[in-house]
């Protein structure tokens, strides 16, 4: 993924280079101006990952060096996302920057690896670009970690089920797990916000628990089945 990712990042490079100098094989900067250079967090190739939700959007910092007096932005065709400026849709359109450093928006409008650049152009002719690739990631499906122990506390039969250990895979990305299915086959089923429950069994025995946790993109996991034995 990261070889396909360089790869397409210095093709939108070269294809943006060749541009520029087809359509002004003099430069930018015939009069000897200072040069602008845009940065995209810091850099001109940048790179990052969201995941792929409801309202979804990720603040991209950028700023230009060597501006003086208003500069022009823009940026290239972009299938799948919106690019937006203060508000405004960037896509398709130019703004006129007084000042030289800001914060671009980019919402997603479908999962998978979204590429463009962004120009800046001042007064002078001068003009600088700079390469974005954002992967919007699906969503994960969480993962169950339970145990079940007979702890023989409120009564003799009693049964103490932790799932708090259970995880969503893309935490890293803004998901958690936000509620917990147990089902004590053929006795009980609750779904609830706490990872915790205490049930009493009616006698000893051997018992099967199925267990579900649910993550905040509505997502469910695949259940785990587990036994205890109550003395």
């Amino acid at each position: 993924m990261k070889a396909m990712v360089t790869n397409r990042l210095v093709g939108l490079l070269l294809l943006f280079a060749l541009g520029c100098a087809a359509c002004n094989p003099e430069g930018d900067n015939p009069g000897g101006n200072a040069e602008i250079e845009l940065q995209i967090g810091g850099t001109d190739v940048y790179e990052d990952t969201l995941k792929f939700g409801h309202g979804a959007t990720l603040q991209i910092p950028f700023r230009i060096l060597g501006s003086e007096g208003s500069t022009e932005l823009s940026m290239s065709r972009l299938e799948g996302g919106l690019v937006m400026y203060d508000g405004q849709v960037l896509n398709n359109t130019t703004v006129v920057l007084d000042w030289s450093e800001g914060d671009v928006i980019f919402r997603p409008l479908e999962a998978g690896v979204h590429s463009f650049f962004l120009e800046a152009r001042a007064a002078s002719g001068s003009s600088s670009t700079a390469v974005i690739e954002i992967i919007a990631m699906e969503n994960q499906r969480p993962q169950v970690r339970v145990t079940a122990a007979w702890v023989a506390e409120a009564s003799p039969y009693h049964v103490r089920i932790d799932a708090g250990e259970s995880l969503d895979t893309d935490a890293d990305w803004g998901g958690s797990v936000i509620a917990y299915e147990f089902d004590l086959i053929g006795f009980y089923k609750t779904v609830t916000s706490r990872s915790l429950l205490d049930y009493i069994y009616p006698k000893p025995g051997r018992y099967q628990i199925s267990v579900r946790v649910q993550d905040n993109d509505e997502a469910w996991s695949d259940p785990v089945v587990i036994d205890v034995e109550v003395e």
